[in-house]
Protein backbone atom coordinates (compact mmCIF):
# COMPACT_ATOMS: atom_id res chain seq x y z
CA UNK A 1 0.00 0.00 0.00
CA UNK A 2 1.21 3.15 -0.65
CA UNK A 3 1.47 6.53 1.85
CA UNK A 4 -1.54 8.68 0.12
CA UNK A 5 -4.92 8.52 1.89
CA UNK A 6 -7.79 10.37 1.56
CA UNK A 7 -9.67 11.82 4.55
CA UNK A 8 -13.15 12.09 5.37
CA UNK A 9 -15.12 13.95 8.42
CA UNK A 10 -17.35 11.76 10.65
CA UNK A 11 -20.93 13.23 11.12
CA UNK A 12 -23.21 13.27 13.93
CA UNK A 13 -20.59 13.60 16.56
CA UNK A 14 -23.19 15.86 18.61
CA UNK A 15 -25.33 12.54 19.48
CA UNK A 16 -22.26 10.87 20.80
CA UNK A 17 -20.24 13.27 23.01
CA UNK A 18 -21.11 10.78 25.77
CA UNK A 19 -18.95 8.32 23.98
CA UNK A 20 -16.03 10.49 23.27
CA UNK A 21 -15.86 12.23 26.43
CA UNK A 22 -15.89 8.70 27.44
CA UNK A 23 -12.78 7.79 25.39
CA UNK A 24 -11.05 11.22 25.66
CA UNK A 25 -11.60 12.68 28.85
CA UNK A 26 -13.64 15.97 30.02
CA UNK A 27 -13.20 19.11 27.93
CA UNK A 28 -9.80 21.24 27.99
CA UNK A 29 -8.94 24.59 27.90
CA UNK A 30 -7.52 24.21 24.67
CA UNK A 31 -8.92 21.26 23.48
CA UNK A 32 -7.28 17.86 21.99
CA UNK A 33 -6.04 16.46 18.55
CA UNK A 34 -5.39 13.04 19.34
CA UNK A 35 -4.34 10.33 17.01
CA UNK A 36 -5.92 6.44 17.20
CA UNK A 37 -7.46 3.29 15.22
CA UNK A 38 -10.81 3.60 14.41
CA UNK A 39 -13.12 0.94 12.88
CA UNK A 40 -15.81 1.57 9.79
CA UNK A 41 -18.50 -1.03 10.18
CA UNK A 42 -21.55 -1.13 7.21
CA UNK A 43 -25.24 -0.93 8.05
CA UNK A 44 -26.61 -2.85 5.34
CA UNK A 45 -29.76 -3.25 8.13
CA UNK A 46 -30.35 0.26 8.91
CA UNK A 47 -33.56 1.56 8.92
CA UNK A 48 -32.87 5.42 7.80
CA UNK A 49 -29.92 4.51 5.10
CA UNK A 50 -29.15 1.13 3.81
CA UNK A 51 -25.64 2.66 2.88
CA UNK A 52 -24.74 3.53 6.59
CA UNK A 53 -21.31 3.08 7.65
CA UNK A 54 -20.70 4.03 11.30
CA UNK A 55 -17.97 4.97 12.77
CA UNK A 56 -15.96 2.84 16.05
CA UNK A 57 -13.51 3.88 18.43
CA UNK A 58 -12.67 1.09 21.15
CA UNK A 59 -16.12 -0.35 20.34
CA UNK A 60 -17.92 2.80 21.08
CA UNK A 61 -20.18 4.60 18.18
CA UNK A 62 -18.95 8.10 17.65
CA UNK A 63 -20.64 8.80 14.31
CA UNK A 64 -21.06 8.00 10.82
CA UNK A 65 -20.05 8.91 6.94
CA UNK A 66 -21.72 11.01 5.43
CA UNK A 67 -24.51 9.90 3.21
CA UNK A 68 -22.75 10.24 -0.05
CA UNK A 69 -19.55 8.78 1.58
CA UNK A 70 -21.18 5.95 3.08
CA UNK A 71 -22.48 5.33 -0.65
CA UNK A 72 -19.14 5.08 -1.73
CA UNK A 73 -17.88 2.49 1.00
CA UNK A 74 -20.59 0.44 1.20
CA UNK A 75 -20.57 0.00 -2.61
CA UNK A 76 -16.37 -1.36 -1.79
CA UNK A 77 -17.38 -3.26 1.35
CA UNK A 78 -19.89 -5.09 -0.52
CA UNK A 79 -17.34 -5.65 -3.34
CA UNK A 80 -14.70 -7.19 -1.04
CA UNK A 81 -17.16 -8.83 1.28
CA UNK A 82 -16.40 -7.51 4.15
CA UNK A 83 -18.07 -5.45 6.77
CA UNK A 84 -15.50 -3.32 8.91
CA UNK A 85 -12.27 -1.65 7.54
CA UNK A 86 -9.38 -0.49 9.68
CA UNK A 87 -8.73 2.93 9.61
CA UNK A 88 -6.74 5.87 11.21
CA UNK A 89 -8.57 8.44 13.08
CA UNK A 90 -8.19 11.79 14.80
CA UNK A 91 -10.41 13.42 17.51
CA UNK A 92 -9.97 16.93 17.78
CA UNK A 93 -11.79 20.07 19.51
CA UNK A 94 -13.55 19.34 22.93
CA UNK A 95 -12.05 22.61 24.51
CA UNK A 96 -14.28 24.83 26.72
CA UNK A 97 -12.78 28.09 28.49
CA UNK A 98 -14.67 31.26 29.58
CA UNK A 99 -16.24 32.14 26.49
CA UNK A 100 -16.95 29.04 24.55
CA UNK A 101 -17.12 25.57 24.35
CA UNK A 102 -16.98 22.75 21.47
CA UNK A 103 -18.08 19.57 20.08
CA UNK A 104 -15.43 16.71 20.03
CA UNK A 105 -15.06 15.93 16.39
CA UNK A 106 -13.61 12.77 14.56
CA UNK A 107 -12.10 12.09 11.05
CA UNK A 108 -10.70 9.05 9.56
CA UNK A 109 -7.92 8.82 6.81
CA UNK A 110 -8.43 5.85 4.89
CA UNK A 111 -5.29 4.39 1.63
CA UNK A 112 -6.61 5.96 -1.52
CA UNK A 113 -6.29 2.85 -3.61
CA UNK A 114 -8.89 1.02 -0.71
CA UNK A 115 -11.63 2.76 -2.24
CA UNK A 116 -10.17 3.40 -5.82
CA UNK A 117 -10.10 -0.12 -6.21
Amino acid sequence: MGNDTDEYDIVGESHYQSALLKLFGPKREHGISESCAAVLIAEPDNRYDKNAVRCEISGLRVGYLSREDAKEFSEYMRRQNVRSIRVAATVSGGWRDSKSEGYYGVSVEVPAELIDA
